[in-house]
C-alpha cells in the first residue's frame, strides 16, 4: 500500500512539477499544478520516510525533499513583506536538517546500502544554505519582491530535481543508458534553475 502510493503520489510530483515549469508563471495552471505539486510531494516524501524506516535507511531523501516543497511552497502564500511563526517553525527545522545531516556524513555514516556518506554532506550542505535563507527572510521582514520569487523557484525545482533522481535511479531503464546520458535531464533541469534564479534577481520576469 505504501509503496503504491509512493508510485502514484511520485507520478503526480514529476507530472505537476513539469507542468508547472512550463506553464505562464503566476497564472490560474501554474498556481493549481502547483498545489496539486505539494501535496504530490508530501505524499511521497511521507511515503518514502516510511518506506526507508522500514528497511532500516536513513529518510534523507524524504524529509529533504518535504521541507524544500512546504517551505518553497509557504514562501508565496504569504503577502510580500509579511513573516510569522510558519517562518520560524521552517528556520528550525532547515537548521536542524542540516545540523543533523552535516553530522552523519562527517560521521561517515552511510544513508542505505550502496550509497555513500557523502551524499550526507551534499544535502548537509543544500539544507545549510536553506537554512540561512530562512534565517535571512526572517531578519528582513520577508524580503522582496525577486528574493521571494528565487527562494520559491531553487527550492520548488530542487524538490523536483531530487524526485526526477529518485525516479531516474531505479533499474527499470536499458543498461546503455546507466553510463550518464539518463541524468541529462537532471542537469537540464539544474541549469534551468539557475538560469531562472539569475534572471529573477536581475529583475527580469520569469515565464
Amino acid at each position: 500500500m505504501t509503496l503504491t502510493l509512493h508510485i502514484l503520489a511520485g507520478t503526480l510530483v514529476l507530472a505537476c512539477g513539469f507542468g508547472a515549469l512550463f506553464s505562464a508563471k503566476g497564472s490560474p495552471l501554474h498556481r493549481n499544478l502547483g498545489r496539486i505539486f505539494t501535496l504530490a510531494m508530501l505524499l511521497t516524501a511521507s511515503s518514502a520516510i516510511i518506506m526507508d524506516i522500514n528497511q532500516g535507511n536513513w529518510p534523507v531523501m524524504g524529509v529533504f525533499s518535504g521541507y524544500l516543497a512546504i517551505s518553497g511552497w509557504q514562501t508565496v502564500r504569504k503577502p510580500l513583506g509579511h513573516t510569522g511563526w510558519s517562518d520560524v517553525v521552517i528556520l528550525v527545522i532547515g537548521a536542524t536538517l542540516a545540523l543533523g545531516l552535516i553530522t552523519l556524513g562527517l560521521e561517515g555514516v552511510k544513508p542505505g546500502k550502496d550509497i555513500p556518506s557523502e551524499m550526507f554532506l551534499i544535502f548537509g550542505t543544500v539544507a545549510s544554505l536553506a537554512a540561512m535563507g530562512d534565517l535571512r527572510r526572517l531578519l528582513r521582514g520577508g524580503g522582496h519582491h525577486a528574493m521571494r520569487i528565487t527562494r520559491h523557484l531553487w527550492r520548488m525545482c530542487t524538490a523536483l530535481i531530487l524526485s526526477l533522481m529518485a525516479f531516474l535511479a531505479q533499474p527499470v531503464f536499458p543498461e546503455i543508458l546507466r553510463g550518464g546520458w539518463l541524468w541529462l535531464p537532471v542537469l537540464a533541469l539544474v541549469l534551468t534553475t539557475l538560469y531562472w534564479m539569475v534572471r529573477t534577481l536581475r529583475g527580469k520576469p520569469v515565464s
